[in-house]
């Protein structure tokens, strides 16, 4: 997928469910995204439904083997991009 590609889906989701990326989820996503890392912890085998562009997967993505799942394609696609997380 090529950037300007990439940067127009993210415009999409921005335009259309407010910017979500980390650094801009609201607090109750944000609490809810540290509360999810929290539980789930490390080393583990996740499998993601209707990750969307994964800006909550993002906060515990890492450190565990993750499989995500979304019936917008070039979401899901910005996803395993932005996380390189297995998608399906």
């Amino acid at each position: 997928m090529s950037p300007d590609y990439r940067d127009k889906i993210a415009d999409y989701y921005a335009a259309r469910y407010g910017d979500r990326s980390v650094v801009r989820l609201n607090k109750s996503s944000q609490i809810r995204a540290e509360l999810f890392a929290h539980w789930i912890g490390n080393n583990k085998r996740l499998l993601e439904l209707g990750c969307g562009s994964g800006s909550l997967l993002e906060f515990y993505s890492t450190g565990n083997r993750v499989t995500a799942m979304d019936i917008d394609k070039p979401a899901l696609e910005l996803c395993r991009e932005r996380l390189g997380v297995e998608t399906v």
